[in-house]
């Protein structure tokens, strides 16, 4: 196995790949088959890239694995490229940015409800707005 090939692989497809995150699993049946890479099974690319400089290796599964896994999701360890890791305030605008948007969505389906006279969606609605900001205060807090 040439691992100066295998690095060069890996590296550049963590860098392309457009969710960052990427499962270990996807990444060895990504590899292509050649020479240089014969003889990589997955714990080798694992062993190779938890001690690589540019990569980190996260290896927790959520709570709740079977779900995920019906849902398609796969588990196990990923990897992803230091660099794409992102900051705190990326993070930050993230989850705001997609936190407001449900937030709006609600209001909309606030206003249809009560145009269409509907009070019990419009109770639902409301407590969902409720926890939808008090989830916006709880994550401000936390960071």
């Amino acid at each position: 196995m040439n691992l100066e090939a295998l690095e060069r692989e890996c590296l550049n497809y963590l860098r392309d790949v457009s969710n960052p995150l990427v499962p270990i699993s996807a990444r060895r049946r990504r590899l292509r088959p050649t020479a240089q890479h014969a003889g990589a099974d997955e714990n080798e690319l694992l062993d190779f890239l938890r001690t690589h400089d540019e990569v980190r290796v996260i290896e927790e599964d959520p709570e709740g694995e079977a779900e995920y896994a019906e849902a398609g999701i796969p588990l196990g360890p990923r990897a992803i490229l230091k660099l794409r890791v992102p900051t705190t305030a990326e993070m930050a605008d993230a989850v705001g940015g997609q936190m407001a948007r449900m937030a709006e969505s609600l209001q909309g389906a606030l206003a249809e409800a009560e145009r269409e006279g509907d009070a019990a969606k419009a109770v639902k609605v409301r407590a969902m707005l409720a926890r939808t900001e008090e989830l916006q205060q709880r994550f401000k807090g936390a960071l």
